[in-house]
């Protein structure tokens, strides 16, 4: 968007001088003593409600009065002047029956103040005295209670008031007397996507109140979060209203690195070591107005400062990540962590739905609402549900090119709006980006769309170049995690300000039978990360030992892996791992490490005489876009071994793709896995999809993420035919037994449905 030209005139003004905001209409008001009369004038003179006390009616009413008003003011010195639209929306209208109104109401405002400007200068004129710019500010008080009206109900009646505004001639929107961020980024959204249909940029003020003991605002931010919250947003100035200078000066000075323009409005003396862009009042007259004047004449506006391009976070309490400032965690709700991650896609309950109930009540507490917040989700209406409700500002996980450019902008745009940062995940139309080259190819690209195209803050953008499972005995990417720590170096040498986030519980995921090994590998992994650059880990909390804890010879074994040093670098971690299982259970050790399986299904032959008497044919799917899924590998080669006829469609599969292989391969059983909170929706949509389509065919379901219950309640209500949960690979030629055999399989299944139906109860 190109900037309006009365933001270009007010830059050039406060180049220069502290500029003068008026003080408060109400105030004004309330000497004249106007009369229900004069509230209702001849437009609603047989309105049903009192309309005495809405002071915004009085621009299409009483525009004279108002006028009046605007004129004292600016006769005074001011060189902004408000509008009489404080609560000009349908929320704020309400009371009085006049919701259809709001927008005739702020454009009415708009005019008259543009009116109140041109007959001043017009008597400056006539009188040979130098006309100075002055300009119109939009004002925008809290809509509503964010607590009975929804984002969307918010944005809606912000947008009206907006409309109205601008279209009366309003050369600046002042969101002012900001209580709850959560209600001002509902009217800077609402301000942005109206700037946009414009195509044109008007300067944005932003002005809260802090009058809690605390010095927070009401909802319980502190000043400098309360600017964290909104530095994603084009505004022009940040600010704070209190009763006196003194109520407002330490915030001002917690905010002093702000790279936008300083506001305060207040009641009382202006100190000489305030400083600041904008003054005005509150509770004040055309005379206090006078005062200020006169005390500012000759002060130097304060200096913006150079933008630092740290990343700017927040909860109730501010974060800040900076160059040296250390490794980010980030964790869910329970653990320990910097940043609280929640991902509700894989819980039992739609997570659209219970998204914001859950969000709510962890906002609550203080142990929880004072820290940043990453949503994550697989579907968009989920991570959109999650911004609604958070104040501060957090992190959006995540968005990548997987559906194209477009929708990839669309929703950078839409968090932008939100006030989040984003994570970007290396994955297009092609899949998962595993390899060096095609992760900084895509970085690059994604790079460019958000800072060339949407002028996205660099700052705000957070790089995923996806870690990958390593010493699984079935490596296809053997140089992953190198190639890894070179996507974390690219970023940071050739894409400017941006970060690198990564997830680790995938990373030991072959050795999840032994706590301290994957410790050790996470340990390990995060040493070299973070010397490459990466800035975020997600789920990397607990006891993890440092790096010169782990012991020597099991570090290197683990570098071996990471950096592929060693063709039989996977073999020696395994035999590390068993001996140290043998160890611990004084002798011989009932684990199998993934790897060792892997081993042991490769050298299995086929034995004809082990057949079973039945036969089902598999098709095997995995939802997760990963290297291989190693439940599904396993499971596919125990079939195989027994002879079943197996299809495997790999990794990353679309419900389009399996719904294809039911009609060309007719299999007896679909085996569906998924390792992530993203694997699982997926695989409640392929569900969904089976039953809408009327196709019964028998679902088996296994993976890291899915759990009997979550089967239970999830997926087996939303199914046609049968689902089964199978927690051990081991144990599914006895599934399909039972499922095959036409004289046990009426016994499984009646078991199965009580055993689900007692899980749906608990």
């Amino acid at each position: 968007m190109n900037i309006s030209k009365s933001y270009q005139d007010l830059i050039s003004c406060c180049n220069y001088r502290i500029m003068l905001l008026d003080g408060g209409f109400g105030t004004v008001l309330s000497q004249q003593n106007l009369t229900e009369a004069d509230f209702r004038g001849k437009m609603f003179a047989d309105h049903y409600v009192e309309l005495k006390g809405d002071n915004d009616v009085l621009c299409l009413t009483a525009p004279d009065k108002v006028k009046a008003i605007h004129i004292a003011y600016l006769e005074a010195g001011a060189d902004l002047i408000r509008t009489d639209t404080f609560g000009a929306t349908s929320f704020g209208q309400a009371k009085y029956r006049l919701q259809h109104m709001a927008y005739d109401i702020a454009k009415a405002g708009a005019q008259v103040a543009r009116e109140a400007i041109k007959e001043y200068n017009e008597r400056r004129g006539a009188l040979g005295t130098m006309i100075t710019p002055k300009f119109v500010v939009g004002s925008i008080g809290p809509a509503g209670n964010v607590v009975s009206e929804s984002f969307s109900e918010l944005v809606e009646a912000y947008g009206e008031q907006i409309r109205g505004l601008l279209d009366g001639g309003a050369d600046v929107l002042l969101v002012e007397s900001v209580f709850d961020t959560l209600n001002c980024k509902a009217a800077l959204y609402a301000i942005c996507k109206e700037c946009e249909k414009r195509g044109e940029l008007y300067p944005i003020m932003v002005s809260a109140i802090i009058d809690d003991g605390r010095g927070r605002l009401k909802s319980g931010q502190s000043a400098r979060a309360f600017w964290h919250s909104v530095s994603s947003f084009p505004i022009f100035s940040v600010g704070f209203e209190g009763a006196s200078a003194a109520d407002v000066l330490p915030h001002l000075r917690n905010v002093k690195d702000a790279y936008v323009r300083v506001s305060a409005f207040t009641d009382g003396y202006i100190p000489n070591d305030l400083l600041v862009n904008v003054v005005g009042g509150r509770g004040t007259t055309p005379e206090t107005i006078r005062t200020f004047m006169r005390s500012l004449a000759g002060r130097d506006p304060r200096k913006v400062p150079s933008r630092n391009y740290n990343l700017l976070l927040s909860g109730l309490d501010p974060m800040e990540v900076a160059p040296g400032s250390g490794l980010v965690s980030v964790a869910a709700p329970e653990k320990p962590g910097k940043v609280i991650r929640v991902n509700l896609d894989a819980g039992l309950e739609d997570p659209k739905s219970k998204m914001p109930r859950f969000l709510t009540e962890l906002l609550k507490k203080p142990a929880t609402a004072e820290r940043p917040v990453m949503i994550e989700s697989v579907r968009w209406d989920v991570l959109l549900a999650g911004m609604e409700c958070v104040q501060g500002k957090g992190i959006v996980n995540s968005i990548s090119l997987k559906e194209g450019e477009e929708v990839f902008l669309a929703r950078a745009e839409e968090i932008r709006r939100h006030g989040f940062a984003v994570v970007c995940k290396a994955e297009d139309e092609k899949g998962l980006a595993l390899t060096y080259e095609r992760r900084v190819e895509l970085f690059e690209n994604m790079y460019r769309l958000l800072v060339g195209r949407l002028d996205f803050l660099p700052e705000d953008i957070l790089f995923d170049p996806n870690v990958c499972p390593i010493g699984t005995g079935r490596d296809e990417y053997p140089e992953s995690a190198k190639d890894f720590f070179g996507a974390c170096r690219y970023v940071k040498e050739m894409l400017p300000r941006a970060h690198v986030v990564g997830e680790l519980s995938l990373l030991s995921y072959a050795y999840k039978e032994d706590a301290l090994l994957r410790d050790c590998m996470h340990a390990v992994f995060l040493y070299h990360a973070c010397l490459a650059g990466m800035d975020f880990a997600i789920e990397a909390t607990g006891a993890l030992p440092a790096y010169e804890e782990v012991p020597l010879e099991l570090r290197h074994l683990i570098e071996d892996l990471l950096f592929n040093r060693s063709p039989e670098a996977t073999d020696a971690l395994l035999e590390c791992a068993e001996a140290s299982a043998r160890s611990k259970a004084g002798g011989a050790s009932g684990k199998i490490f993934m790897p060792r399986l892997e081993k042991r299904l490769a050298e299995l032959k086929l034995n004809p005489s082990a057949r079973p008497p039945f036969a089902a044919k598999f098709v095997l799917a995995s939802m997760d876009s990963i290297v291989h899924d190693i439940d599904r590998d396993i499971l596919g080669k125990i079939l195989s071994n027994y002879g079943f006829p197996v299809v495997d469609l790999g990794s990353g599969c679309s419900c389009e793709k399996i719904m294809e292989s039911l009609v060309c391969e007719q299999p007896d059983i679909v085996y569906l896995s998924a390792q992530f909170a993203s694997g699982f929706s997926e695989m409640l949509h392929v569900v969904r999809e089976f039953k809408k389509n009327d196709i019964g065919t028998v679902l088996v379901v296994g993976g890291g993420i899915v759990t009997d219950k979550l089967a239970a309640v999830r997926l087996a209500p939303e199914a046609l035919g049968p689902v089964v949960y199978v927690s051990d690979m081991r144990k599914i030629v006895k599934v399909v037994e039972a499922l095959a055999d036409d004289s046990k399989r009426p016994a499984f299944l009646a078991a199965l449905k009580a055993h689900q139906d007692r899980l749906r109860l608990s």
